[in-house]
């Protein structure tokens, strides 16, 4: 909070956007809904809080990947993870707020995807309307996170995915190699 002070920017609005990336985490969402959701109500100063949490290296955006054209989509919907779990912890306990019932999910899938971002440049997340893939890299893999002790609920989405690598990381598999 001292940089976000020191940039000459409103602690509470900074509280805000990361209160939100907790609700937010591991589903798609785009900027003008992180805006509606705030007090900042403009997309463009939530990007530019977001940015900031970028260049403190605490948080990471996914883009959109699309398979078919191999291209990554910049304006669509993004998903937005912190690099470390204190962050995740330290943003409930700063807004007081209830510790959401998926955290562990969230956390689990928080931690694969700082992971993956240090092993790979290139990943996006892949959504259509069959449903979801967690990430995916440029015609190669794909990932899903499921934590779980067995992987169920599969997107239709996923399963049609035509990739020389597909997984589904559970517990008892996290971490697994790509």
């Amino acid at each position: 909070m001292g940089d976000v002070l020191k940039l000459g920017r409103q602690e509470i609005f900074m509280k805000e956007v990361m209160g939100q990336i907790v609700k937010t985490m591991t589903s798609p969402i785009s900027l003008q809904t992180l805006a509606r959701k705030t007090q900042l109500m403009s997309y463009h100063t939530v990007q530019d809080y977001l940015s900031i949490l970028e260049h403190a290296f605490s948080l990471r955006t996914i883009y959109a990947y699309n398979p078919e054209t191999d291209s990554f989509h910049f304006r669509k919907e993004k998903k937005f993870y912190f690099t470390d779990p204190i962050i995740f912890w330290a943003s409930i306990d700063l807004l007081d707020m209830k510790t959401p019932d998926n955290h562990e999910e969230q956390l689990a899938e928080m931690i694969a995807a700082e992971w993956i971002l240090r092993k790979y440049k290139r990943v996006g997340y892949y959504s259509s309307r069959e449903g979801e893939v967690d990430f995916i890299s440029k015609r190669d893999w794909a990932l899903e996170i499921k934590w779980a002790p067995f992987a169920t609920n599969l997107s239709k989405a996923y399963k049609k995915l035509i990739l020389q690598n597909k997984k589904v990381w559970i517990q008892g598999n996290f971490f697994s190699d790509l």
